[in-house]
């Protein structure tokens, strides 16, 4: 009890110092209370480090026909593998009695501090058993829990570091998404199970054409960002250059505003060009190569198909037949058309739109099997002509046509079939009837001098159609046509006994000893008419007295009129004044146009023809389609102008450059519409533009001079 009330009186002041002095010996000297190391444990791991990068291929690129691009995106993963180890040691002591001891210590220390006077007598031997035991328990249990904590909290590691090839993964839909931006303009696209994705230009990005070429900068972005690559897509790579009119204009068969005109189109109408010339364009129109002045439209660039699958076009397509005799057949060597009237009812329009027949080959008949046709744009309506002609040779049968279209987009209208005859050759056979003429003098014969009016029936006596019929008319010697008789007849296509009138009227001088009038009949073949025909004129030759006059001599007297000179007047020439062509750059339509009129005045002054009007030659030029060249070569054109004009000289010239633009040439010449002569004459001028007339003056002397004698 006394050992247990000594315990008790002592414990309280002496515990703070025991805990205090323990933990400042374990902290500050750790070498004092440290063991060996014993049971040490190996931890191994292995981390996995994924980075990640990508690639992106362009699989097509753009074309006119098809202005999208494709695109496929690959995900490459990189795989970085770090092992590492991790060592857990437990420390564990061969001897703890330095600790022990130092706590028995530590806990006598206390007691012997306490205050002696409240303590009561204990034996010394037991005190000090008592004090050692308390600090062999307390103070090495706690050293050693505190000292093993510290050290497993405190573990080292040894790593070491691979690294793997890298694994390329195609992305999913599932996966990723594509931002695709161009200018401002920003548009998502979904990856198909290929990692790929198209973009349409036109559709996706309102491309639709192009006033310049220019190039495009493309930006494709991951949907996380962290990938961006530029592409540049040049315009030129996927468009064609158009014709998009700016006003209502008209189409022409060739590069010049007086060739045929083949009709005309509306504002904002759009052309796809074939070629390009100064002033003029070559385009296709309806499957046809036409020309159309470069004033009456700009030029652009888009792509050939542009499809909005939001607005599908609708075309319905219905076939009829037309043939130039109107008979509903098509006859031996005769031209028809398989018009395709096409109408869109939709928002949308087609593109590309092609025809297809089936036959692709009959005997005796010309076509092109496959046909171009071009854009039917939205809620507008286009008759197209299919061009089919029929040989010499063909039979008589029924011909039947299907007609098979296709559309760009895949929107063609339907199939659709048309039936029609062939008829063959059937040859036709020109006569010259019903012979009739006048005299002046009702006596029923041509005398000299005297004007006779003929008149006569060319009448189609076969049993085929004669094409292309015209009646020439030639005079022999001494014999001349009225100034307003005509010369020639052209009467087209005659069916057959189908007849027409011809009235001409002549006269002969008196020197004449007969009436040679023959009559020439003419056919598409040069066949089936007849030539040099002599109309038979019962003619007598008027004789005429011979008058002898006597004259006095008086040569006192001067005769103020002995000095002139007296010329039979003989009939005017009607003269029809074509164009000087211009042949150079130099010198503009225009210009040309007021160098011709300077000729024409020219010709005025000098009375020696009787002019066509301009406006009438005009006229006749642009009805009948005649290039101006033409009426030098070409009979037809120039026994229309005789015909139409009652002119039996044509004169036609140009103007050009000899090696500099001060150096000028103009070339005229004078065609007899009859027997197709000519007379040549050309001028030569070193002088500026402006100086043009005065050579164009001198040519028109030369040419008078000769019109005067022939």
């Amino acid at each position: 009890m006394k050992l247990f009330r000594f315990c008790q009186s002592r414990i309280v002041s002496s515990v703070i110092i025991f805990v205090f002095t323990a933990q400042l010996l374990s902290s500050c000297s750790p070498k004092l209370t440290k063991g060996n190391f014993i049971n040490v444990e190996r931890i191994e791991d292995t981390k996995k480090l994924v980075s990640t990068d990508y690639k992106i291929e362009i699989l097509k690129k753009p074309t006119p026909e098809q202005p999208t691009a494709k695109f496929k995106i690959t995900k490459i993963l990189s795989f970085t593998y770090e092992t590492y180890a991790k060592y857990k040691t437990k420390a564990e002591y061969k001897d703890r009695m330095l600790a022990s001891g130092l706590g028995g210590f530590l806990l006598i220390a206390s007691l012997i501090v306490g205050n002696k006077k409240n303590a009561p007598e204990v034996d010394t031997g037991t005190t000090i058993m008592a004090a050692t035991g308390a600090g062999l328990l307390a103070s090495g249990f706690y050293i050693k829990n505190k000292t093993d904590r510290k050290i497993e909290r405190q573990p080292f590691f040894y790593a070491d570091t691979t690294l793997s090839k890298p694994v390329e993964e195609i992305l999913t839909p599932k996966s990723e998404e594509i931002l695709a931006q161009i200018g401002e303009t920003q548009r998502n696209f979904t990856l198909n199970d290929s990692g790929c994705f198209v973009i349409n230009f036109p559709n996706d990005f309102g491309l639709v054409s192009f006033k310049n070429p220019q190039d495009l900068n493309l930006i494709v972005k991951t949907q996380d960002k962290l990938y961006t690559e530029n592409f540049i897509f040049n315009s030129l790579d996927w468009t064609i250059p158009y014709a998009r009119a700016t006003k209502k204009g008209n189409l022409f068969s060739e590069k010049d505003s007086l060739s045929y005109l083949l009709g005309s189109f509306a504002k904002d109408e759009e052309f796809k060009i074939i070629q390009g010339k100064p002033d003029w364009i070559k385009v296709s129109f309806q499957g046809r190569e036409v020309w159309v002045s470069d004033s009456e439209v700009e030029r652009i660039w888009k792509p050939q198909v542009i499809f909005d699958p939001t607005k599908p076009p609708k075309i319905s397509a219905t076939l009829s037949f037309a043939d130039s005799s109107k008979n509903g057949l098509l006859e031996a060597d005769e031209r028809g058309f398989v018009k395709i009237h096409f109408k869109n009812d939709s928002n949308g329009n087609a593109y590309r739109l092609k025809a297809k027949i089936t036959p692709n080959k009959i005997d005796g008949l010309n076509f092109e099997s496959e046909i171009e046709i071009g854009e039917v744009f939205a809620n507008r309506e286009m008759i197209f002509d299919f061009p089919i002609s029929a040989t010499k040779f063909v039979n008589s049968k029924v011909v039947n046509f299907k007609i098979s279209f296709e559309e760009a987009s895949g929107f063609e209208p339907p199939q659709t079939e048309i039936q029609f005859e062939t008829r063959k050759f059937v040859a036709p056979k020109l006569e010259l009837t019903n012979l009739e003429f006048s005299d002046s003098d009702g006596n029923n014969e041509a005398n000299s001098g005297e004007v006779i009016q003929i008149s006569a029936t060319v009448r189609n006596t076969g049993k085929g159609l004669a094409k292309n019929t015209n009646v020439i008319l030639r005079l022999g010697k001494d014999t001349f046509f009225t100034q307003d008789s005509k010369k020639s007849f052209s009467f087209g296509n005659l069916l057959p006994n189908e007849s027409r009138k011809i009235n001409f009227t002549v006269y002969t001088n008196l020197r004449a000893e007969d009436l040679p009038v023959f009559v020439e009949l003419n056919e598409f073949y040069g066949l089936y008419g007849k030539p040099n025909i002599k109309i038979p004129i019962p003619f007598s030759k008027t004789e005429r007295e011979v008058q002898k006059v006597v004259v006095e001599a008086k040569p006192e007297i001067l005769s103020q009129n002995s000095q002139q000179k007296f010329f039979a007047e003989a009939p005017k020439h009607k003269l029809a004044i074509l164009f000087l062509e211009p042949q150079t750059k130099s010198l503009s339509r225009g210009e040309a146009m007021i160098l011709t009129e300077i000729l024409t005045s020219e010709f005025s002054q000098k009375d020696i023809a009787d002019l066509v009007e301009r406006a009438q030659i005009d006229k006749i030029l642009k009805e009948w389609h005649f290039q101006v060249s033409e009426c030098v070569d070409e009979g037809i054109c120039r026994d229309r102008i005789g015909e139409l004009t009652g002119a039996n000289k044509i004169l036609i010239g140009s103007v050009g450059n000899l090696g500099n633009e001060n150096s000028w040439i103009i070339n005229a010449r004078i065609v007899d519409v009859y027997d197709g002569s000519l007379f040549s004459v050309s001028e030569k001028c070193d002088c500026n533009i402006e100086d043009l007339d005065k050579a164009v003056k001198a040519l028109s002397n030369r040419l008078s001079d000769w019109l005067v004698t022939h």
